[in-house]
């Protein structure tokens, strides 16, 4: 049914926290509220950790996937918080890029020379992030644009 345990096993939990949550509510009403909390949570919780292990939530979550060049553009998504929430992807002129500065889980896309610029959340570390950028960009842009 699932990729892996963990995904499986998440979604078990969520249904078990789930039914409990319902028969406390049946059984004794609605006198607890801090247990209905925590187990609405633990519901909360579970199911969508199953969700994200879902092999299309991942696979929107690839650095591949967060940085792509569509013709004299540069299109970047921020990292995806949930699969129902997919991010929309900021379209940059690459012309218009002076520098790109890269740290783990981070780009910061700076334009024109003017201090100005987009930050981006994205996953990998920074040599990743980095290689991504040299394989889509070309030398001659490499040597316009200030990557650190």
């Amino acid at each position: 049914m699932f990729e892996n345990k963990w995904q499986s096993i998440s979604l078990i939990l969520g249904v078990v926290f789930l039914l409990l949550s319902i028969a406390f509510i049946v059984v004794v009403g609605f006198d607890y509220p801090v247990f209905l909390l925590g187990t609405f949570s633990g519901t909360s919780f579970f199911i969508s950790y199953a969700v994200k292990q879902s092999r299309e939530f991942q696979l929107a979550n690839q650095l591949t996937s967060l940085l792509e060049r569509n013709q004299n553009v540069l299109s970047i998504f921020n990292r995806h918080v949930s699969p129902s929430m997919l991010s929309e992807p900021m379209d940059i002129e690459i012309a218009q890029i002076s520098k790109l500065t890269v740290l783990d889980e981070s780009l910061t896309v700076v334009l024109d020379d003017n201090e100005q610029g987009f930050d981006f959340k994205l996953t990998g570390d920074a040599d990743a992030i980095k290689l991504r950028l040299k394989e889509l960009l070309t030398k001659e842009e490499l040597q316009q644009i200030s990557l650190s």
